[in-house]
């Protein structure tokens, strides 16, 4: 779902200087995180009835695209708040960007060896809620992570 990141990276551009770079990261994270927990339990409940599953699928595409929307919001965040600091940090962010794809398929490839998909099992339901819960808990230690690092005098010195 690059379409709505293109769009609201572009978007971003013209709206970085009504919203802050804080509002932009901290408001993407708690939402993508809100989002993410969702979405196994609408996978799981709501397309678990077959007269719903088309009510399903649509709900976890909006969500999938409004993920992809603050996606945008978030790496423009990220992007221009590592700008503030030397060059090295940008190296930094690009690599935990490389870095957080390979860990995430690295994760899921476990879960799935982990909890082999069965037919009448319920190891598929709980694979996806431990690997979004690890997601979610990330992004909750990113939060946590941003307010440590705004204190450090480091952060000050450049901010």
């Amino acid at each position: 779902m690059n379409c709505p990141n293109f769009i609201m990276t572009v978007l971003s551009v013209f709206i970085k200087d009504k919203i802050s770079t804080k509002v932009r990261i901290l408001a993407s994270l708690i939402s993508i995180f809100a989002l993410g927990l969702t979405m196994p339990f609408i996978a799981q409940f709501i397309a678990g009835d077959e007269n719903h599953r088309g009510t399903a699928d649509i709900m976890i595409s909006l969500i999938i695209i409004v993920i992809g929307v603050f996606s945008a919001f978030l790496q423009g965040g990220v992007f221009g708040y590592s700008a503030m600091f030397p060059p090295v940090m940008m190296g930094a962010v690009m690599f935990g960007q490389g870095a957080s794809g390979v860990v995430c398929i690295f994760i899921r490839v476990i879960f799935v060896i982990a909890l082999p998909s069965k037919p009448g099992s319920s190891n598929d339901f709980i694979g996806c809620i431990i690997y979004f819960a690890i997601a979610s808990a990330i992004l909750l230690v990113c939060v946590f992570l941003y307010y440590v690092n705004e204190k450090t005098d480091y952060a000050k010195y450049y901010i």
